[in-house]
């Protein structure tokens, strides 16, 4: 799944003017004039849950997960309306599958996620047999009212595809473990980044989010039948369907966090890694590709992306900036040459700086999101949270001219699993 670009800085310009944007939405649309559904509608809205939305998931050996996958959506749509695609599987993932009575389509030699996407699109024919897609991965749990609160915005003709919320598979438990810490990271990330930065950037006077998450999100399928999934070369799908919405001008990107799936994120940090790389790769591939264009859409990426580096570089080189500060405390041993470095450095920024902004503040942050969430566990794994964004910037950083010359299958690897 990629929800967001890790590496998207915690503070600035673009949080806070999208912030800022996002309050007004709520004012609008929660506050002032909520919206309402009238019986007729939803009598209408369960008709087209059952008859005119199919669900499409890739699976690659998830044998683990598919169950509860499938099961999230049968209540919704209905088996027959569910299509799974066993991406060159070496497990039981087309098996289980089965057993549900739903739709089967097994490939032997992997296609990638966004080949097999295509493949089982086009061999059941569902452009053409059903209004809507839902595209669900196969690690994901569908909350038992996505469906239900997905269809009511594309009454707007202008909508063409929903993304859904992602919400981390949180476990309870008291006392923190490993596996736990990569999950509350992420579970950090998913609910500062999406309703400070995606919450404004799809209302719907901006409209410009970058990405339609892939893990759990629904498109109109006459929009689809104008998007190349299976783009060459790139790592992974969304971002690249995301960026031709809005650059064919094929229509705008409703979400609102009701409209909810639950991932499973990694567990360990060689997962962690390479998911993140994944996606930032995918990400740098698919601007690369994509190019410039002269809308608001790239306008607004270019200043997000161009922020996102500058905080990244910045982040990384707060380590070298601390040592640096720290020569003139030991004048004897260093020369003159690195002294008048370490003081004209001091003069900009000062150890007690670096340590409010930069420690004490994203501690704050997490602080409140363990109030607002009612999970006090943050405040343990919140201390090393600044180690996962150190590892987030040198990804980003590295992924970007890796993105210039690296050509990919789309051939994926499922990560492991508790």
């Amino acid at each position: 799944m990629a929800a967001i670009p890790p590496a998207v800085t915690i503070s600035g310009v673009n949080t806070t003017f999208w912030s800022a944007i996002g309050f007004l939405r709520f004012l609008k649309e929660e506050i002032v004039s909520p919206p309402t559904i009238t019986k007729a509608e939803e009598k209408l809205i369960l008709w087209i849950e059952k008859h005119a939305v199919a669900v499409c998931i890739p699976a690659k050996s998830e044998e683990s997960g598919i169950a509860r996958t499938i099961r999230s959506l049968k209540n919704q749509v209905g088996a027959r309306n569910i299509f799974v695609v066993s991406d060159g599987s070496t497990d039981n993932t087309a098996k289980i599958a089965r057993g549900f009575r739903v739709k089967v389509a097994e490939l032997t030699k992997s296609k990638g996620k966004a080949g097999a996407l295509k493949y089982l699109i086009d061999h059941y024919n569902l452009l053409e047999k059903y209004l809507f897609i839902l595209f669900v991965d196969a690690d994901t749990h569908i909350d038992s009212n996505y469906v239900k609160y997905a269809l009511p915005y594309f009454a707007d003709p202008q909508i063409v595809a929903v993304a859904g919320h992602a919400k981390t598979a949180w476990r309870k438990h008291f006392w923190p473990k490993w596996e736990m810490f990569f999950i509350a990271y992420r579970d950090k990330l998913y609910n500062f980044l999406q309703y400070t930065i995606r919450y404004g950037q799809t209302a719907k006077w901006t409209n410009v989010s970058p990405i339609v998450p892939g893990f759990a999100s629904i498109y109109r399928t006459s929009g689809l039948k104008q998007i190349n999934i299976n783009e060459p070369g790139l790592v992974i799908e969304d971002f690249n369907m995301t960026f031709q919405i809005h650059n064919k001008k094929l229509g705008k990107i409703a979400y609102h966090p009701k409209v909810f799936g639950i991932a499973r994120d990694p567990t360990n940090f060689t997962d962690y890694v390479a998911q993140v790389r994944r996606w930032n790769l995918g990400f740098w591939q698919t601007f690369i590709k994509q190019g410039i264009n002269f809308n608001f859409f790239t306008f607004a990426l270019v200043v997000m992306v161009l922020e996102s580096l500058l905080s990244t570089i910045f982040f990384l080189a707060l380590p070298i900036t601390v040592l640096l500060i720290l020569v003139n405390s030991f004048p004897t041993y260093f020369s003159p040459l690195l002294l008048g470095i370490s003081g004209k450095v001091g003069s900009y920024i000062t150890l007690l700086d670096i340590i409010l902004l930069f420690i004490l503040g994203d501690y704050l942050l997490t602080a409140i999101l363990a109030v607002l969430v009612k999970r006090p566990q943050h405040l343990i794994y919140g201390l090393g949270y600044p180690l996962l964004r150190f590892v987030d910037a040198i990804i980003i950083l590295s992924t970007l001219p890796q993105a210039f010359f690296s050509k990919s299958t789309g051939v994926w690897v499922s990560p492991s699993r508790k």
